[in-house]
């Protein structure tokens, strides 16, 4: 097949069906088209059945036949011809046919008539014929299609919902459509030509009447709001019209009744407006496109400012990294995540926190948004919080109190042997001459060791009463500086322990035990994290705590303060054990490797002391623990070395002794008669009672342990003072003096001697007492 804008261009192939019984004929028609730059396809046939043939075989360009056949006509062919195919352009080409009779030809269907003698009009005629046919294809085609657009298109309106109106400028009806079963203004059957303002209510035609009007002026589309009744006893119903002009001028009024989705966005806007919730929406690259009311008590802003990314609503807190993976999950997945809680950050700076439920809306497989539900849990987060703070408190009381009994058993046994220990290297300091320099020394070791070992038992039963013991003003340096080198002992030679000591810096007041414990326990702890060696540095340092730093340390008010460090570069302590070293028993050390209390222990001393602490720390690069003080603004204090002392007077007064262990009743028997005193020993309270009636001359002290089987120290003071009023009564006991007066064990205001003691406290004590003191 040729396209017919080719038709005539040299080179252009044709498809020719001859239908002649004379070959030679044949051929000039043929020539002839080749002659004109046709490329001709060709068959001649010369029978009806060759030509039915021919026809069934494909479809030919042009057909070119004679008239006059044997045994039948062109007539007849031209009959098969259409028959066959309706729009093959057939050519009669014959040499002895009359004008009349082809004109007759051309009538019955011919596309044209050729004489042999003429055949160079051939090329024109069969060009032409082409045309002609494709034309007609054309038109068919384009007919065909625009029958099946308006059946389409009368489907599509008579399928939809709507009243559909034309109306011309002055608001005549034209046409229109009515929904199947609907009652709509049911005056419109066959109203066509009427004014259809005159049907409708008041408010309804002047708002649509002066819409129609506009677009009818202006051409732009409009869109409109009014009420039309929905039909006897259905009332009125809420329409939405959309109007826009036709390219005859008219205007189309597509009436949708909109009553249900009015009802509905009502109900919702309801919901959305008074539910303590706020509804969200946002997409996949989390910027919000709906924020509802509540944005005002969420988020402290109207919705219009929420209209942010999500995660600039959210704060820092570690929590928040569940609801951000889930998030991320439903975007990813366009599953359903559980139910999580975040902590908002307002634009007052305010952290409430919310329960979180969303869902992802998916469409063709992708997740094209996220909607979701905020419900305010601040006060249920506050009560649990409450909650596990008394919780803690209470479990943190009962360990607590089962640590205090336990230490003050053990303290009261270990101060019995401080005290044997400590009397006794003092007595046999006093023997040694004052050439055994090096045997001095040695004992000095072993009476600083003792003292050490008893600060450390009263901080032990300070910590688990949780009360300070003894603050004086100290110089920080001065602190470690003297624990110095029994911290380098600690760490052993495999880690450099350096100190860096700022000058001047400001005094503190704190218990020097006390920090002497925090120093230790933090070395430890540093010690154990570098277990290959290492550097270790404690630092001290004057800093000044502005606004910003302490709004990053709550609760942490700006000020001056005076700051000790100790920085290891061990392993570092994970983020989710960070959170929890102060906890008490808690430790990520192995078992049978540490207590948990070291830091806790730090932590309350801290405190006590009114001042901060915090550790920063990263896995595999090292610890800092940062402690800050309050300065004090009065020197410190002078400490006493460690010394022989002055020497104190004895005497010869009778002393009855009451001690029920019995290393620490012969080691005081022995240093006080060494001061002179008469000296009465007993084991318990009814020896003691004895002695005393058999006493003569009668006592003049009573030395006697708090803390006894049988009858208390107290108890027995009592009776002894009832019976020898007078006598002066002198406590002792390795137990600390807040659980003695706990236990009600000595009475307010009476002296007691705390264990251990030396020599020189006991005799000095026993003598201010006889002399009035």
């Amino acid at each position: 097949m040729i396209d017919p804008s080719d038709i005539g261009a040299p080179g252009r192939a044709i498809a020719v069906l001859t239908i002649e019984d004379d070959e030679d004929d044949a051929l000039l028609v043929i020539e002839a088209l080749r002659a004109d730059g046709y490329v001709p396809t060709w068959r001649r046939v010369a029978s009806a059945r060759a030509l039915d043939d021919a026809l069934a075989e494909r479809r030919w360009d042009v057909i070119l036949s004679d008239h006059n056949l044997p045994g039948f006509s062109g007539r007849e062919a031209l009959a098969r011809v259409r028959a066959h195919d309706s729009d093959a352009p057939l050519i009669l080409v014959s040499g002895t046919i009359g004008e009349e009779r082809a004109v007759a030809f051309v009538k019955a269907g011919a596309a044209d008539y050729v004489l042999k003698s003429n055949l160079e009009r051939l090329p024109l005629a069969v060009a032409r014929a082409i045309e002609d046919v494709a034309t007609q294809r054309s038109r068919r085609a384009i007919e065909a299609r625009l029958r099946a657009s308006e059946a389409r298109f009368r489907g599509l309106v008579e399928a939809l919902p709507d009243l559909i109106l034309v109306l011309d400028a002055d608001g005549t009806l034209v046409d229109s459509h009515r929904p199947v079963g609907s009652r709509i203004l049911p005056d419109l059957d066959d109203l066509t030509g009427a004014r259809v303002g005159d049907l409708m209510p008041a408010g309804a035609r002047a708002h649509l009447m002066t819409a129609v009007a506009a677009v009818a002026a202006d051409g732009a589309p409009r869109r409109c709001e009014c009420r039309l009744p929905r039909g006897v006893g259905d009332g009125d119903g809420h329409f939405e019209g959309h109007l826009s002009r036709m390219a005859d001028g008219c205007v189309m009024v597509v009436l949708r009744d909109v009553t249900h989705t009015r009802e509905v966005e009502a109900r919702l806007r309801d919901i959305l407006e008074h539910s303590t919730n706020l509804f969200y929406a946002h997409d996949p690259a989390h910027r919000l496109v709906y924020v509802s009311p509540q944005s005002r008590a969420f988020f402290d802003c109207e919705p219009a400012e929420a209209m942010v990314r999500w995660t600039e609503l959210i704060s820092d807190h570690p929590a928040n990294a569940i609801g951000v993976e889930r998030t991320a999950r439903a975007i990813g997945t366009g599953e359903q995540q559980p139910p999580y809680e975040l902590e908002l950050l307002t634009r007052t700076g305010r952290r409430p926190w919310v329960e979180v439920n969303e869902a992802p809306v998916v469409r063709d497989g992708r997740t094209v948004m996220i909607v979701g539900a905020l419900t305010d849990i601040t006060a249920r987060k506050r009560a649990e919080a409450e909650q596990a703070r008394a919780e803690d408190a209470a479990r943190a009381a009962q360990r607590m109190e089962s640590i205090g009994r336990l230490a003050g058993g053990i303290a009261h046994d270990f101060n019995n042997l401080l005290s044997v220990i400590l009397s006794y290297a003092a007595l046999i300091r006093e023997d040694l001459p004052a050439s055994a320099a090096s045997a001095h020394e040695d004992i000095a070791e072993i009476q600083e060791a003792g003292r050490r070992a008893a600060e450390l038992t009263r901080q032990l039963l300070a910590f688990s009463r949780r009360q300070v013991l003894s603050p004086t003003v100290l110089d920080l340096n001065e602190v470690v500086a003297d624990t110095e080198k029994m911290l380098r002992r600690v760490v052993g030679e495999d880690i450099v322990l350096e100190t860096v000591r700022a000058v001047p810096l400001p005094t503190v007041e704190a218990d020097r035990g006390q920090l002497e414990q925090i120093l230790m326990n933090l070395v430890v702890n540093a010690r154990d994290a570098m277990p290959d060696g290492g550097h270790l540095e404690i630092a001290t340092a004057a800093v000044d705590v502005d606004a910003d730093a302490a709004a990053a340390r709550p609760p942490l008010p700006p000020g001056r303060y005076v700051q000790l460090q100790v920085r290891d570069r061990g392993a570092g302590i994970a983020a989710a054990d960070l959170a929890r070293v102060f906890e008490p028993f808690y430790t990520t050390k192995e078992p049978g490797k540490g207590t948990g209390l070291g830091l806790s222990t730090v932590y309350g001393i801290v405190k006590q002391s009114g001042g901060y602490i915090w550790i920063d720390s990263e896995v595999g690069a090292g610890t800092t623990v940062t402690i800050l003080l309050p300065p004090s603004d009065a020197p410190a204090t002078t400490r006493t070395a460690a010394g022989r002392g002055e020497d104190v007077r004895g005497g010869d007064e009778r002393v009855l002794l009451v001690e029920d262990e019995p290393a620490v009743r012969a080691m005081t028997e022995r240093i006080l008669r060494r001061a002179g005193y008469q000296v009465i020993a007993a084991g318990n309270g009814d020896e003691a009672l004895q002695a005393c009636r058999d006493a003569q001359p009668p006592i003049a002290l009573l030395l006697t342990d708090i803390v006894m089987p049988g009858l208390t120290g107290q108890a027995l003071a009592d009776l002894v003072t009832v019976a020898q009023p007078g006598v002066k009564v002198l406590f002792m006991s390795g137990y600390s003096d807040d659980l003695i007066a706990q236990r009600g064990l000595r009475a307010t205001g009476a002296p007691l001697l705390a264990k251990p003691f030396t020599p020189e406290q006991l005799t000095r004590r026993v003598r201010e007492l006889l002399d009035g003191g």
